[in-house]
């Protein structure tokens, strides 16, 4: 009887370490560089209403992200967030357009997207990005 409550012990102890080791490896390693933008800043050219971003960017993997488009000039203007399911894994070259808010004073903006990227079901990575300054006239 007390070597089958020894064995028993060192099956739950293994059995332990090795969860452990796994919940370490989802929330420590796995996901990092997932999302990497290979240009900052990002290029800017600013039309009538919209301005037409120019993302260069690599994904190491499939993965559902949100992404919290902002323009800066020492206030934060935030526009809508963006919910994707996740695209192809690879590198890409991208133009976006982004709406000028009818309320956006004139000025000088940077803009900035700040994406949170769902890398695994217990770990969240945000990765972000500023683009080169622009001029806004209305």
């Amino acid at each position: 009887m007390r070597n089958m409550l020894y064995y028993l012990s060192m099956v739950t102890v293994i059995i332990t370490l090795i969860l452990l080791g796994y919940i370490s490896y989802l929330y420590f390693i796995d996901g990092n560089n997932i999302l990497v933008y290979s240009k900052e800043p990002m290029k800017v050219t600013v039309n009538k209403d919209n301005i037409d971003v120019l993302i260069e960017y690599c994904r190491t993997r499939k993965a559902p992200l949100v992404t919290y488009p902002a323009y800066i000039n020492g206030i934060m203007y935030n526009l809508i967030p963006e919910r994707v399911a996740g695209s192809e894994a690879g590198c890409f070259k991208r133009h976006r357009l982004y709406l000028l808010p009818e309320d956006l004073p004139n000025g000088k903006y940077r803009f900035q997207v700040r994406n949170e990227v769902e890398v695994n079901s217990i770990k969240k990575v945000w990765v972000g990005w500023v683009s080169e300054e622009f001029v806004v006239k209305k």
